[in-house]
């Protein structure tokens, strides 16, 4: 098999699991190598997929509205700022925020929620006593699950993993049937069309379940190395 390098990207389907889709780019190889890599990458996604299931019930026929559509940015910061500043006036009516999301990036995302919110006068605190807003950063698949079982009025914003290249979507379509989330992840990718991507930059596209406003998908791709 000749020239094949395999990159794992800093993002994952799911963030349960680090580091796990694998960002693959292929010269000239045999179908027969191609396949092997691409039911790897499917192997990958649905391992940390089946994570998310547990604390989201949805199918592929899951009704979701676009938030935002295909937006790149030059860090993940930036992301965050945009969330609030996109979803403030919902905010101000829920006394807790859920931020859910594993990966190491995902924290700089919520870094960026964060530092725009104090800006406007909204101090988040992390004291479950706090009179007025109370901000829950899960850091692990138990205290997301315990954080939507104990609080199911709170708003929640997830970030997951969003597929771009065409290794990535195979990768995703292979688990398909049996995770629906990775269904919603294709669905994010062919939310509006970047003229040209940059690889260089972070790539973001927002989802709302309808049968839940309260909750909200952050799907999200790092640079590409």
């Amino acid at each position: 098999m000749a020239n094949v390098e395999i990159e794992f990207g800093r993002h994952v389907f799911a963030p349960f699991a680090r580091r796990t889709a694998a960002v693959v780019t292929v010269g000239m190889f045999q179908k027969s190598d191609r396949i092997v890599l691409w039911l790897i990458a499917g192997v990958a996604v649905l391992f940390t997929a089946l994570a998310v299931k547990k604390v989201f019930e949805v199918s592929t026929q899951t009704p979701v509205s676009s938030v935002m559509d295909l937006t790149q940015f030059a860090k993940p910061e930036q992301i965050g700022a945009v969330l609030y500043r996109r979803f403030w006036l919902e905010l101000r009516d829920h006394s807790t925020v859920v931020l859910g999301g594993l990966d190491p990036d995902s924290q700089r995302v919520w870094t960026g929620f964060r530092e725009v919110a104090q800006a406007s006068g909204v101090d988040y605190s992390p004291d479950p006593a706090a009179q007025h807003f109370y901000l829950v950063v899960a850091s692990s698949p138990a205290e997301l699950k315990e954080a939507r079982q104990k609080r199911p009025n709170a708003f929640l914003i997830f970030e997951t993993w969003l597929p771009l290249t065409q290794a990535e979507r195979t990768g995703a379509k292979l688990t398909c049937e049996k995770s629906q989330f990775a269904c919603l992840s294709l669905v994010a990718a062919d939310q509006g069309r970047l003229r040209r991507r940059d690889p260089k930059q972070w790539t973001a596209v927002v989802l709302r379940l309808d049968r839940d406003p309260n909750v909200i998908l952050l799907f999200v791709h790092g640079p590409t190395k």
